[in-house]
């Protein structure tokens, strides 16, 4: 059993890694092709987040395992939202833009309550059997597109920055040695990470969506979870929250979106206790704007998410 932690290990740190390269080298491409930084660190920065779930899930796609899917989607959204801002605002109390609390909170709470209805079928049309269809998936990258493009449009409103460089142009042979690189890295460390997962909970006795909701999920989200530290420990707030509902959209928009479009994803009842949690902690996000210290997510507030992320690994557990 050493040896598929060890296995499992290996392919989220490859998911990682390879992420990394990845983004370096389309980031260094897109400079190359004059592409603005700010939408550059928009698109790219919290799609390479995402990365690692979106590989896992459509590894996952391919060997019809909906539960490690759904685990893997949920259970990162709710570490993102309840531990990860937890403990970026226990070393930081985070400061939250008006935008913010107007734009992505709400949209992050209509897509997931949209996401609900989708995968419920019984709630609607009285079916003993919860899919999200094609259709379903179709509709959801359909509001994946939306959001990009609103989020896009309402940049160019913005001031633009400037990117300053210290180190020399990367160049063309790095950038496609770093891209090719970084793409091998995620499909081997995607499938490795899945096939070890499957037989972990074979192992085990128990189901695949407990492992994909915990070590995966976990595991898939450190990349967010170091962005997001890091930010609060420089003081910028934008980021820590930024971060985490920007990956929150990317998780259940594309990554279910494209699952879905793959095979149809089958869903559990159970997992709308995961959904729960999760919205849980986007409706102490959003109180928390208008209580304590407005417009900030203060220690007591952030105590209180990690309390129910405590409440939420228990209940995976028992």
């Amino acid at each position: 059993m050493t040896f598929i932690f060890i296995f499992i290990a290996t392919g989220i740190s490859l998911c990682i890694f390879g992420a990394n390269q990845l983004i370096k080298g389309a980031s260094a491409l897109a400079r190359k092709l004059n592409v603005p930084p700010l939408i550059i660190g928009l698109t790219l920065v919290a799609f390479g987040t995402s990365l690692p779930e979106l590989v896992v899930a459509v590894s996952a796609s391919l060997k019809n395992s909906p539960d490690i899917i759904l685990g893997n989607v949920l259970g990162s959204n709710a570490f993102n939202t309840l531990f990860i801002l937890g403990v970026a605002a226990l070393i930081y109390p985070l400061h939250v833009e008006h935008s913010t609390i107007k734009r992505e909170i709400p949209f992050t709470i209509f897509m997931t309550l949209i996401f609900f209805l989708l995968v419920n079928d019984d709630l609607l049309i009285s079916s003993g059997n919860n899919f999200l269809s094609k259709w379903d998936a179709l509709f959801l990258l359909g509001l994946f597109t939306l959001y990009l493009i609103l989020l896009l449009s309402s940049m160019k409103r913005e001031p633009k920055k400037t990117l300053t460089s210290t180190s020399k142009e990367t160049t063309v042979s790095v950038i496609i040695f770093q891209i090719v690189f970084g793409l091998a890295a995620l499909i081997f460390g995607g499938e490795l990470t899945v096939r070890y997962a499957i037989k972990l909970a074979e192992t085990l006795h128990i189901g695949e969506s407990l492992i994909a909701a915990t070590i995966i999920a976990v595991g898939t989200s450190l990349p967010e979870l170091v962005t997001s530290v890091y930010a609060a420990v420089r003081k910028e707030a934008d980021i820590a929250i930024g971060n985490v509902l920007g990956s929150n959209i990317f998780n259940i928009l594309l990554i279910t979106g494209t699952s879905g479009m793959i095979s149809g994803i089958n869903f559990s009842r159970n997992h709308n206790i995961d959904l729960l949690f999760f919205c849980s902690g986007l409706f102490v996000l959003f109180i928390a704007m208008f209580t304590g210290t407005r417009k900030k997510l203060d220690r007591w507030e952030a105590g209180l998410l990690l309390f129910l992320y405590a409440g939420y690994f228990t209940w995976l557990l028992f």
